[in-house]
């Protein structure tokens, strides 16, 4: 029989977490990596000008036709959202109730918005302008 090293079983109860979804339970100790994590992009979200982002996943990869700006919607609480524009359009985040940042981000091609959820509202962990 073959052991199963902390390593292996720390990655088999997150991809149960991440497969359990909503209805986890809060983990009551923390968990440690000693290798890489890795979170795969959801499939490009296009955004439209005046509209909320449906959050997909935890990085998403934005795109647009044009120049536009967009909303976040009400956060979940706990979670973590990394936002990649994809594309040579600028699409600006819009610093709103629901989205506590350092003001609006015009997200140029490459430029990148992470955030936490506390409650329903979002906070700017950090901003990139590549």
């Amino acid at each position: 029989m073959r052991k199963v090293t902390s390593g292996v079983m720390v990655a088999i109860l997150l991809l149960l977490v991440l497969s359990v979804g909503v209805n986890a339970q809060a983990v009551a100790d923390s968990i440690a990596l000693s290798d890489e994590l890795y979170v795969i992009p959801q499939n490009a979200y296009t955004v439209t000008n005046g509209s909320t982002i449906t959050v997909t996943g935890a990085v998403m990869e934005l795109t647009a036709a044009g120049t536009i700006g967009a909303d976040l919607p009400p956060a979940t609480d706990g979670r973590v959202l990394i936002l990649v524009n994809g594309v040579a359009q600028t699409i600006t985040i819009t610093e709103t109730a629901s989205a506590v940042m350092a003001g609006n981000f015009a997200m140029g091609q490459g430029d990148t918005l992470m955030l936490i959820g506390n409650g329903v509202v979002w906070y700017e962990l950090s901003r990139s302008n590549n």
